[in-house]
């Protein structure tokens, strides 16, 4: 459970979410999709399989006009067959596409660059290198502590043995 209590800052299940948006999508027909641009419901909706996002028509629009998202597979879902929704539930989490790079202190997990910018946009973030480093320093900083602790502890037993020798 998250510290907030809030169970909408548990981390995303990229399958789970794969599943939520076969079943989506196989229902679009009878119940309406929820652009991830906005609020606005549809049945006219298209899916991106890069950004696991549904958009309705104007933003779809607005999405493949972008150039930097030319080479991304968007399919309006009253065409979507059987080997897009086994494409959709195969593919890659972002997770095996980008390279963890950050370190979310918020949510205590390393994340790639999508998910800093989506799911942890507003959180405490650190290079995962610079946070390793730190880390590591800590824990090296701890053990000495203990060790110093057990050398004290150590020391009185010693003592206390002495004493009761007499």
């Amino acid at each position: 459970m998250p510290e907030s209590g809030d169970l909408e800052d548990l981390p995303t299940s990229f399958y789970l979410k794969g599943l939520v948006d076969v079943l989506a999508i196989k229902e679009s027909n009878t119940i309406e999709v929820t652009c991830g641009n906005g609020d606005q419901k549809t049945s006219e909706a298209s899916y991106c399989f890069q950004g696991c996002i549904f958009y309705c028509e104007e933003c779809v629009i607005a999405h493949n006009k972008m150039r930097s998202n030319t080479n991304h597979h968007v399919l309006a879902l009253r065409e979507f067959q059987d080997k897009d929704y086994e494409d959709l539930l195969k593919r890659p989490t972002f997770y095996q596409k980008e390279e963890l790079k950050y370190f979310c202190k918020t949510c205590r997990a390393a994340v790639c660059q999508t998910c800093s910018s989506l799911e942890h946009s507003g959180h405490l973030l650190e290079h995962i290198e610079d946070e390793a480093i730190r880390q590591r320093t800590e824990v090296k900083t701890l053990m000495l502590l203990q060790r110093r602790n057990l050398q004290e502890k150590q020391n009185i037993v010693g003592q206390l043995e002495r004493v009761t020798n007499i």
